[in-house]
């Protein structure tokens, strides 16, 4: 970065850039994703992770509170929640590791199902298996998998938009990807 000179990345001096209002920024990004057929599978998938991972990071909140510790001890429910939120934090970081020669086989769309699957599979052994060690593994297996597909899922987005859109586009995945957690965290506190 030290070799970058200033305006050497942009912006264009001879593009016009106009003020956008922030909701007509995001309908333009969604309207143009909508159009490329790559982008738009993947946020929806992304939509839908994040969903499902929001439902988990709430009950993982709930057992490390209320299940695998006495209610009435905070201390240890809030620090089996940090060795949880720790592990899910090394899977972030692995992905970062395994997802560059995962997407070389078997391409980003495939990185992504393979993640959805294995993150479906980590969930019934869970269920199946009710304990800390398990859920800790499979806080680690979670933080690889959703790291992982998000990385798929840029990677599809900034290869299918158009540069002039892709401010307007990122805006529009991140209100996807932010708008379906906190859907997720108010459809479990409804459910649990």
């Amino acid at each position: 970065t030290l070799r970058l000179r200033p305006g050497q990345l942009g912006p264009d001096r001879d593009v016009e850039v106009r003020p956008a209002d922030g909701l007509q920024a995001i309908v333009d990004g969604a309207r143009h994703v909508h159009r490329r057929r790559p982008a738009w599978n993947a946020l929806a998938a992304m939509g839908v992770h994040r969903f499902a991972y929001g439902i988990t990071v709430i009950t993982t909140i709930l057992l490390c509170r209320n299940y695998f510790n006495d209610p009435a001890d905070v201390d240890a429910g809030v620090t089996l929640l940090a060795l949880a939120f720790g592990a899910s934090a090394v899977g972030f970081g692995l992905a970062a590791l395994l997802t560059p020669p995962a997407a070389d086989r078997w391409g980003p769309g495939g990185v992504i199902w393979r993640s959805y699957a294995l993150a479906a599979f980590i969930e019934a052994v869970f269920i199946a298996r009710f304990e800390v060690p398990v859920a800790l593994a499979g806080a680690l297996l979670l933080g690889v998998c959703a790291q992982a597909s998000k990385i798929c899922v840029d990677t599809i987005v900034q290869e299918y938009v158009d540069d002039d859109y892709r401010g307007r586009v990122f805006s529009f995945y991140d209100m996807v990807f932010n708008l379906a957690f906190v859907v997720a965290a108010a459809f479990a506190a409804l459910l649990l």
